[in-house]
């Protein structure tokens, strides 16, 4: 039987029905693998922006949590910071 496709929102992005349901244990064990995989090659980001710390800051507060902290929106902000760190032209090469 043909499966149907993912419905989404007026913005083309999966809804709801498309998430993975994770218990809090297997969400701080991918939380401390995608922290220890930025954390090799952090020196990467460092060597264009040493003195930004928002992603050792987001590693850190990622480890944190994969070892049994909290949940917290400094986490989130933590996360989200990084990711626009990342995303800036001094990070990725354009002007």
């Amino acid at each position: 039987m043909p499966t149907k496709p993912s419905k989404t929102d007026r913005t083309g992005r999966p809804d709801q029905a498309d998430r993975i349901a994770l218990t809090e244990d297997e969400l701080r064990e991918i939380t401390g693998f995608a922290a220890d995989c930025a954390a090799r090659v952090l020196h990467l980001f460092e060597q264009s922006l040493p003195a930004d710390p928002r992603p050792r800051e987001a590693i850190e507060a990622a480890r944190a949590f994969a070892g049994g902290g909290r949940r917290t929106q400094a986490l989130r902000m933590s996360g989200f910071a990084a990711f626009r760190a990342a995303r800036e032209p001094a990070a990725t090469g354009r002007r």
